[in-house]
């Protein structure tokens, strides 16, 4: 029994145009088998090349199809328009409302480059030993950080092992020594606390005296 070649399909070879696409109506889009090329829609000259041989780039703005290439539609006017609303984003029948024809000027949103791309930004200028200087900063940093966060994994491990290993009294007294070293430290934070709050109060008398002083100099003028 003879065997049957099946070509496979490469997704490459979009030569001819889609007749769907043509009247807006593919809903396939990149994974339909045929071209699918806006310019195209905009032409009714067949490419001499597809006609002769089948093969030419996809983005060729000619037609490669005569699908309703003689036909002119441009003057008819469209049926839906008035009848439901036209839902083609690319009709060739004529419009009441001139916004749906705008494309057979020439005019393809797909194709419109954004603004912002076309911002040319100024580059800032800079020493490139400053550059460099500031680069190694950030490297330094980097790495010391990194070796903080290595060293406290490394001391959380290796007391989690030591704890482990601890009998009960052992526990216990090791709780009491954290219990005594958090109330210490709270301790040093409530003194850091009065003796930013006196520092205050001294500041605040200061400036006090300071004003008064002034105040009696400007009685004494009158």
């Amino acid at each position: 029994m003879a065997k049957r070649f099946v070509k496979k399909y490469n997704p490459l070879d979009k030569i001819e145009d889609c007749y769907y696409f043509l009247y807006s109506t593919c809903k396939r889009g990149k994974n339909c088998g045929f071209r699918h090329n806006i310019l195209c829609k905009q032409c009714n000259i067949l490419c001499d090349e597809w006609d002769s041989t089948k093969m030419c780039r996809e983005d060729c703005p000619l037609r490669h199809s005569r699908y309703h290439l003689m036909k002119q539609r441009e003057e008819l006017p469209c049926f839906w328009e008035n009848n439901g609303g036209c839902k083609k984003e690319f009709c060739e029948f004529k419009h009441e409302d001139a916004s749906k024809d705008e494309w057979k000027k020439g005019t393809i949103r797909d194709n419109t480059k954004q603004e912002s791309k076309n911002t040319i930004v100024n580059e800032v200028e800079m020493d490139p030993f400053v550059f460099e200087n500031q680069r190694r900063e950030a490297v330094a940093r980097k790495k010391h950080l990194a070796t903080k966060r290595h060293i406290k994994r490394k001391v959380v491990h290796d007391l989690k092992n030591v704890v482990e290993a601890m009998d009960e009294e052992q526990r216990k007294e090791f709780q009491r020594v954290l219990n005594l070293m958090e109330s210490g430290k709270n301790a040093r934070a409530e003194n850091s606390r009065n003796a930013e709050a006196l520092n205050q109060n001294i500041q605040q008398n200061k400036e006090q005296d300071d004003l008064d002083a002034e105040l009696k100099e400007l009685e004494n003028l009158f």
